[in-house]
């Protein structure tokens, strides 16, 4: 996503009508189960002084057509049902060829249900929007003009015959590894049944804000956690840790979904091949002159740049293959944007230039991570829309297992209105079945912002797989959902938590007859005492009851179980400890045979009982992203936003959650000055920290505490380069093992909070 809310909806911000001009509502009974029944918006109530009833057109029906223009304007009618459930909505309308597609609001009983695009067609002719639920009785059926300019004749409604909804559990990959199809196999047995719930974690760092807001509320924790591949973008990758987070959230039983927002250069002139940029420079949207076609034609600078991107992004899902989790992929999301087949509507670098170039990229990427890495532990996922091309960006079968909705319907563009809207939005659920069910593709809810009601699920019977719904406000915002709406929704019998999924490791994969196995218990005393052990030191960095997290000597951080009979030299290690660790295979790292707390660290190499093996230190140089650094005064603070106004003149409204700032804003004024630091100033909204610098007096914690003006940020060791020895020395002034030089102290305060601690240690790594 990454501010694509509001890109999605800019045509539709335009001026409002705010005259009314009201006809009288005429409700008509519903005939019968099998007849659809007609109602003419002439007769209905039109809002708006430029939405007229005319006669001017030929082929309309009744007495008129309404010819719905300016942004805002509004018609609507009464449809009476005799019962409470489905129905299927049908549209007659004119849109000449010249006029272009033109997108509306449906909304049923003031409640809005999505976009509908009405293509052109030259002549009044009838349109499917889709299945809706209406209530026995009255209800109110309004179409809201947001790029307006469409003439409507007539409305139908027709009791829905709803299909039965069912998914494939064969993966497109028929290299799949059994993780993978296990998965799949356990998504394909709940679709239809539950909607599993995700929550996607805030991109390029490993804050937990969103799930401690989860769990403070119900108890519970969403089944998927959603991550995204964007620090191996090789302008300015860095390690944000997302393949061991992910790795980590398995290891708790969960699975992980993964989408992979790409920068390319902004202006091709400035990029030579292998060299870095700064974030600015760079970009994911359709603003660009990178040709997206040249990523398939060998010699171009565009081919070369992607092989790059990918072989980072393979080198990433490797470690998580390796670990055995499976990972729900979607790379090149919300295909078509605003729609168009020829990449009028794209938002990103990867849709500009149409469907058909998209689908060559989607599956040249399949192809080289499928066939040329070797990664078949992806669930390969396709995100669109329901416009009436979208179909045209379609991969194909072969290429997709899961196709996604990104749902934002929360904010009115027009009003400028948010507020929390818990449709289950069934109409585009229906389409999207309509679209791909004869493929058995699951469908799945991949982004979102206000989570569906559990009733509103049911009662719809919108068989979303999954909801998944952006970080920052689009959670935790009680604009978007409320903390009772959450509360309901995860302690629901419908929704599947964390706590609630099978044993995914072994769950049936289906079609195939699982092998019986039986195990041996063995306990510390039948270990045999270890022979030809390999030695390597580390740095402890956390411990729990099974495992301890360390650092090794070369940079690489690795969670060891503890072997059996040194249980007890586990408890006594604490983070920051040195220990020095033996290994019988030294390929897994995770699975030690002994433990040895040290005072001091021993060597730098590794030893062997039986011989000595030398080791090399990765000259790979860790590239923290260009920090953005903005200063404003705060001219409003609100429940969980502040409003500031920087230095350059833009106003912005900034998420402050209670969790994160509840220190700062505590003491924070209107009038006070913050520095708001950014990875990107794309979404101003989401800074990854913010700093008072002036005003009344600063909360402890927040201030300088005598860290001087910064050299190189993540420079630790003042070389000019920042690589694994910086990530080394950081790690050893925290556990209080070295001290730092004012400059380098300066330079170690990477997320510029006024302090130096485990915080910029990670985006440090």
């Amino acid at each position: 996503m990454f501010n694509s809310s509001a890109k999605k909806m800019c045509a539709a911000v335009m001026a409002f009508a705010t005259a009314v001009t009201a006809l009288t509502n005429i409700p008509v009974s519903f005939a019968s189960a099998d007849a659809a029944e007609k109602y003419e918006f002439e007769d209905g109530v039109i809002t708006g002084t430029s939405t007229t009833v005319m006669t001017d057109e030929k082929g309309f029906s009744g007495t008129g057509y309404v010819y719905l223009k300016d942004a805002g304007d509004t018609i609507s009618v009464d449809v009476e049902v005799p019962s409470t459930g489905m129905y299927d909505i049908t549209i007659a309308y004119n849109l000449p060829t010249d006029s272009g597609s033109k997108t509306q609001n449906i909304y049923i009983n003031d409640v809005n249900q999505g976009q509908i695009v009405f293509s052109p067609n030259d002549q009044f002719s009838e349109k499917s929007i889709g299945t809706f639920k209406l209530t026995e009785g009255k209800n109110t059926i309004k179409i809201e003009s947001s790029w307006g300019w469409t003439m409507f004749d007539y409305l139908s409604v027709k009791e829905a015959v709803l299909p039965e909804l069912s998914a494939s559990s064969k993966l497109s990959d028929a290299q799949a590894t059994d993780s993978a199809k296990r998965l799949m196999s356990y998504l394909a047995d709940t679709y239809g049944n539950k909607i599993i719930s995700g929550q996607q974690e805030y991109y390029g760092t490993s804050r937990d804000d969103e799930f401690n807001y989860i769990e403070q509320i119900s108890g519970k924790l969403p089944a998927i956690r959603g991550f995204d591949f964007g620090e191996t973008c090789p302008l300015y990758a860095w390690d944000a840790g997302a393949s061991k987070r992910m790795i980590a959230w398995a290891e708790k039983g969960g699975i992980v979904t993964a989408s992979w927002h790409i920068n390319v250069p902004a202006k091709m002139a400035d990029y030579t091949l292998g060299s870095t940029m700064s974030f600015d420079q760079t970009t994911y949207s359709e603003k660009t002159d990178f040709v997206t076609a040249n990523v398939m034609v060998e010699g171009t600078v565009e081919h070369d740049y992607f092989l790059l991107a990918v072989d980072n992004l393979a080198k990433e899902l490797q470690k998580v293959q390796d670990a055995d989790v499976p990972v729900l992929f979607r790379p090149f999301h919300e295909a078509e944007g605003n729609g168009g087949v020829n990449g009028e509507g794209a938002w990103f670098w990867w849709s500009k230039e149409g469907a058909e170039t998209y689908k060559e990229l989607y599956k040249y990427l399949y192809n080289i991570l499928t066939e040329e890495y070797g990664l078949h532990n992806l669930i390969w996922e396709f995100n669109s829309y329901v416009y009436d091309n979208s179909y045209a960006w379609y991969p194909g079968s072969d290429y997709v297992d899961i196709v996604g909705y990104d749902k934002y319907n929360a904010h009115n563009w027009n009003t400028g209105t948010t507020a929390p809207n818990t449709s289950a939005i069934s109409g585009i659920f229906y389409s999207l079945v309509d679209m791909y069910g004869s493929d058995k593709k699951p469908i799945a809810m991949m982004e979102n912002d206000t989570i569906p009601s559990v009733e509103n699920l049911v009662d719809e019977k919108a068989g979303w797989l999954y909801f998944c719904p952006w970080y920052g406000e689009h959670l935790m915002d009680t604009n978007y959902n409320t903390k009772e709406s959450l509360e309901a929704i995860y302690k629901s019998d419908y929704v599947i938590t964390l706590d609630e999924l099978p044993d995914l490791k072994t769950y049936p994969i289906s079609g195939k007859e699982e092998p019986v196995t039986t195990t041996t218990e063995t306990t510390s005393e039948s270990v045999e005492p270890p022979t030809g052990v390999t030695y390597k030191e580390a740095t402890v960095i956390a411990t729990s009851d099974n495992t301890i997290a360390v650092e090794f000597e070369d940079g690489e951080n690795v969670k060891i179980d503890i072997p059996a009979g040194f249980e007890d030299v586990a408890k006594d290690l604490a983070a920051g400890d040195y220990i020095r660790v033996g290994y019988h295979d030294i390929s897994d790292l995770t699975k030690p045979v002994e433990i040895e707390k040290l005072e001091v660290p021993m060597t730098t190499t590794e030893t062997s009982t039986s011989e000595t093996i030398e080791t090399t230190v990765s000259e790979t140089k860790i590239i923290n992203p260009q920090l953005i650094f903005k200063t404003g005064t705060v001219t409003e603070i609100k429940k969980s936003t502040i409003i500031v106004e920087f230095d350059d003149g833009v106003t912005a409204e900034i998420f402050t959650p209670q969790e994160s700032y509840k220190e700062l804003l505590a003491d924070l004024k209107t009038g006070d000055v913050i520095t708001a630091t950014y990875i990107n100033t794309d979404d101003l909204s989401n800074p990854v920290n913010i700093k008072k610098i002036s005003g009344s007096e600063t909360t402890e914690g927040t201030t300088g505490s005598g860290i001087g003006t910064a050299t190189l940020l993540g420079d630790v060791t003042c070389d000019g380069d920042i690589d694994v020895r910086d990530v080394t020395r950081l790690n050893q002034y925290i556990v209080k093992m070295a001290d730092l030089s004012e400059e380098a102290l300066a330079n170690s305060d990477v997320i510029a909070d006024g302090t130096v601690d485990l915080k910029d240690l990670g985006q440090l790594k």
